[in-house]
C-alpha cells in the first residue's frame, strides 16, 4: 500500500492495473521456493518462502522484494507494451526500474539510511563522507535490509548494481545485452546520482566544520531519496509508450522533474542525474540542452475538438489526433488507437499544483514473418514465414490545464517499415 500510495502521489491520480479487475491479489505464502513474482494471469503478487540454515525465510517480509514486485504490477498498468522486448533497453527497463524504486524506497527509511553513515555517535566526520565510503556503506546497509539468505531472490542483482563502477562502455558489451544485467546499468546510474547528491548536501551542511549532526544527515538522505523517487516515478508519464530507450527515460526524468520543480537549487537533482547517466553511457533522447523534451513547434488545430471531454474521452482525443496528424508527423496508414486518457493533479514541494492530462496512443501495422529480414528486423528462430507480426509505434500527448499541447513524445513506426509494409496494409485499419 505504501508503494501504491507513492505512485499515486507522484502521478497525481488513481492507477489502473494491467489486467481486468480493480484489485491486486497478494499471496504471501504462494509456494515453497526462493522466488517471488508478479503474475498477470493470476492478477497477483506471488511470494515464496524457503528454508535457510536456521529458519524459514519469507520473501513477503522483505521490504525490497515486496516493493520490487509491486512496481512490476504498477508499470504493467501504466505501460502495457513495456513487457515487449522490442529493444535491449526496453527488455531491461522493467527489472531496472523496479530495482530503482525498491532501493530508493528502502533508502527513504530513516533506520536504513542511518546504517550507511560512518561511526555511531551523534556527529559524523565530514572527512568520511565520500561517494566511495557511502557506496560501500550502502552495500552493507542493503545486506542488512535484505539479509544474506535473500541473495538468491533479489540481493545479488542489487549488490552488483551498487558495485558497478561508472563507465560509458557497458551498453555496448555483450554481457549487458541480457535484460537483467542491462537493467543494472540503469540502477547503478540512479544510485550514483543519489550518492553524489547526498554527499554534496552533507558537505554543504558542514560548511567549515569538521562534523555534521547525524540526525540531520539522516533526514537529508531520506528527503533526497523521496524526492528522487517521486521524480523517478513521475517520469513514466513523459516516456514513450513503446520502444523505450534509456535515453528516452532520461529526457522524461529531467522534463518531469522540471515541470513540478522549476527551481532545483537545493539538491541539483536534474544536473547530477544527467551527469551520472552520462557516466554510464546513457545520453538523452532530446537534443535540447539539459536533455529536456522539445515543446511543440507550432500551434495545433482545436477547431473541431473540445478540451473538457478530452480530459476523459478517448474518442475526443482520437479526433484531435486525426485533425492534427500532419502537425504531429503521424502517418495515416497504421491502425491508430488512443489507449488511455489520464487527468492528473500533481503537487510540488512548494504546494504548487500542476494540472495535466496525459493521453497515450499506439499505432499498429501488420506484416508477415517472412518480410521481417527485409525490414532489418531479426526474425525469431522457429517462427513460421506465414505468421502475422504486429509492428508498434506510439506516443504521449501531454496537455496543460488550458488544453494546449505541452509535449508530444513518440516512437514512430520507421518510414522504411511503412513503405515496405504497404503491400500488406489493410485499409480498414486506417484512421477513421
Amino acid at each position: 500500500m505504501r508503494t501504491l500510495a507513492r505512485f499515486e502521489f507522484a502521478l497525481g491520480r488513481r492507477i489502473s492495473w494491467g489486467f481486468t479487475g480493480h484489485r491486486l491479489k497478494v499471496a504471501p505464502h504462494a509456494f515453497s521456493d526462493a522466488n517471488a513474482f508478479y503474475s498477470k494471469p493470476d492478477n497477483a503478487l506471488l511470494l515464496g518462502y524457503f528454508p535457510s540454515k536456521s529458519r524459514i525465510i519469507y520473501t513477503c517480509l522483505s521490504h525490497d522484494v515486496v516493493v520490487h514486485e509491486t512496481t512490476h504490477a504498477l508499470i504493467d498498468g501504466l505501460r502495457r507494451r513495456y513487457t515487449d522486448p522490442s529493444s535491449p533497453d526496453q527488455a531491461a527497463f522493467h527489472e531496472g526500474f523496479a530495482d530503482v524504486v525498491a532501493l530508493l524506497s528502502v533508502f527513504a527509511l530513516p533506520s536504513v539510511i542511518e546504517l550507511m553513515l560512518p561511526g555511531s555517535g551523534r556527529k559524523v566526520d565530514v572527512g568520511a563522507l565520500t561517494p566511495e565510503a557511502l557506496r560501500a556503506s550502502m552495500i552493507f546497509g542493503l545486506a542488512h535490509e535484505v539479509g544474506d539468505e535473500m541473495g538468491s531472490v533479489r540481493g545479488q542483482p542489487l549488490r552488483r548494481s551498487l558495485e558497478l563502477e561508472p563507465s560509458p562502455d557497458y551498453l555496448d558489451l555483450e554481457e549487458y545485452q541480457e535484460p537483467h544485467r542491462r537493467g543494472e546499468i540503469l540502477v547503478a546510474a540512479m544510485l550514483t546520482a543519489f550518492i553524489n547528491i547526498w554527499v554534496a548536501r552533507l558537505r554543504a551542511l558542514a560548511e567549515k566544520r569538521t562534523e555534521v549532526d547525524r540526525a540531520r544527515a539522516v533526514e537529508e538522505g531520506k528527503d533526497i531519496a523521496e524526492t528522487l523517487l517521486t521524480s523517478t516515478i513521475r517520469a513514466i508519464d513523459y516516456a514513450p509508450p513503446v520502444d523505450l530507450e534509456f535515453g528516452d527515460y532520461l529526457s522524461a526524468f529531467v522534463t518531469a522533474d522540471r515541470e513540478i520543480r522549476p527551481g532545483d537549487e537545493r539538491f541539483s537533482i536534474r544536473e547530477r542525474v544527467f551527469r551520472a547517466f552520462a557516466n554510464y553511457g546513457i545520453k538523452p533522447a532530446s537534443s535540447l540542452q539539459g536533455g529536456y523534451w522539445k515543446p511543440p513547434k507550432e500551434e495545433y488545430d482545436h477547431s473541431r475538438t473540445h478540451f473538457e471531454p478530452m480530459q476523459r474521452d478517448e474518442d475526443e482525443v482520437f479526433h484531435f489526433i486525426v485533425e492534427n496528424r500532419d502537425k504531429l508527423e503521424l502517418d495515416p496508414e497504421p491502425f491508430t488507437r488512443v489507449t488511455s486518457v489520464r487527468p492528473c493533479m500533481r503537487v510540488g514541494p512548494d504546494g504548487f499544483v500542476l494540472r495535466e492530462t496525459v493521453c497515450e496512443y499506439v499505432q499498429m501495422l501488420e506484416t508477415l514473418a517472412s518480410e521481417l529480414p527485409e525490414l532489418d528486423i531479426r526474425k525469431p528462430r522457429g517462427m513460421p514465414d506465414d505468421q502475422k507480426v504486429t509492428i508498434y509505434g506510439g506516443g504521449i500527448l501531454i496537455f496543460d490545464e488550458y488544453g494546449r499541447v505541452k509535449f508530444h513524445i513518440y516512437s514512430p513506426i520507421p518510414r522504411e517499415v511503412l513503405r515496405r509494409c504497404s503491400r500488406s496494409f489493410t485499409p480498414s485499419l486506417a484512421f477513421a
